[in-house]
């Protein structure tokens, strides 16, 4: 069973809400969809803990070498140029671009490692971390596990190159 991991930046004032935030967003949200959840007390925080703020720094850079590391491999494919982006060919390389998308505009995804769920993005922004600054008891940095049942491989799962090596 696939497993994906995720830090949630929730606005809630217990781990409970904030978990529950989270679950009803997983729940309603219809680009992601996960059999069951599990979270992680001990590795969830509220930005009061001395590990938070290094904690969020990890995750949120995990994001953007994941948007670096996918905008390489469109590179090494000669997809490195704005210009040259009306050219991809569908298939993986315009999903792959599509991913990169997703990771820009605040879309969530099995690729999200940290999702910013007060303001529906992948970073966080200047306004919020001056709440996390002033208010810390309202926020927490959530860890789950996201498990899945698939029944054919999803794109996002597949990397060409991998599926010709036997």
């Amino acid at each position: 069973m696939p497993v994906f991991e995720h830090y949630f930046l929730v606005k809630a004032e217990s781990f409970e809400e904030a978990t529950h935030r989270v679950t009803r967003f997983i729940e309603r949200y219809e680009l992601l969809s996960y059999d069951t959840l599990e979270f992680f007390p001990e590795d969830s925080f509220p930005a009061t803990h001395p590990r938070f703020y290094e904690i969020l720094a990890r995750v949120e850079e995990k994001n953007r070498k994941t948007v670096r590391e996918f905008l390489s491999e469109l590179a090494r494919e000669g997809y490195g140029r704005f210009e040259n982006l009306a050219e991809i060919p569908q298939g993986y390389l315009s999903k792959l671009f599509h991913t990169i998308a997703h990771l820009l505009d605040g879309f969530m995804g099995i690729d999200s490692h940290f999702y910013n769920l007060v303001e529906d993005s992948h970073w966080v922004s200047p306004a919020l971390r001056k709440k996390l600054q002033e208010s810390p008891h309202d926020f927490w940095l959530i860890r789950l596990l996201g498990h899945t049942e698939i029944s054919e491989p999803r794109f996002e799962l597949l990397n060409p190159e991998r599926l010709l090596k036997v």
